[in-house]
């Protein structure tokens, strides 16, 4: 009797194994690898500004002016920052413009994009970008410097130029060497004043975001 009683409990534990449903386990998630720092000499003094160090990471932007009417391009401007959240200090590049028709796309597509990229590693200077390369310097005191697109002497190229993309976004790494002068313009005493300082032997390793 005690082994018909066993038999008679086989079909419902076979029932209830066949109902667990094996452990699916998502595929891992795409990500790109993104790494950053700054180093250069800026008036004199060695700088160096690394990832995930004193809160320092690479921050980008875009500045974008869009145009609806027909037969009128739109124009992207892209920025990377070096800075830190909690330290004041900070060196950011611009490049632009991307010319893209607005009408058909929000923002400029892969394509554009990476041929922009791909196409000026060695842009010329250029007031906030627009047609070229553009440095910002902000020192300890927030004071922000600019470059000129007049000066004589500026250099940059961009090296390593690579696209990739993830899920949160398409991305433009790059390592760009620069070497200028950027400057200030303040008023004192009702006169207006223009400070220069050098920055020399630059390199900064960041990305741009599309």
């Amino acid at each position: 009797m005690r082994k018909l009683g066993y038999l008679w409990f086989l079909p419902f534990a076979l029932l209830i194994v066949g109902c667990i449903k094996p452990e699916i386990i998502p595929a891992p998630t795409q990500k790109v690898d993104l790494t950053a720092y700054f180093k250069g000499d800026i008036n004199g003094t060695n700088i160096k500004w690394v990832q995930n160090v004193d809160d320092y990471d690479c921050f980008p932007t875009i500045t974008k002016t869009t145009v609806q009417g027909t037969g009128q391009a739109s124009k992207a401007v892209y920025y990377a920052e070096m800075k830190s959240e909690s330290i004041k200090g900070s060196v950011r590049i611009g490049l632009g413009s991307v010319l893209w028709d607005y009408n058909l796309t929000e923002n400029p597509t892969m394509k554009l994009f990476s041929e922009f990229m791909n196409q000026n590693t060695k842009p010329r200077y250029s007031k906030s970008g627009s047609y070229g390369f553009e440095v910002q310097y902000k020192d300890k005191l927030g004071r922000i410097w600019l470059s000129d697109s007049l000066t004589r002497g500026n250099s940059v190229q961009f090296i390593g130029v690579k696209q990739e993309s993830d899920v949160n976004n398409d991305y433009s790494k790059f390592i760009c060497r620069f070497n200028c002068k950027v400057y200030r313009t303040y008023i004192e005493n009702l006169d207006t004043i223009k400070d220069s300082i050098e920055i020399k032997n630059a390199e900064f390793k960041g990305w741009f975001t599309r």
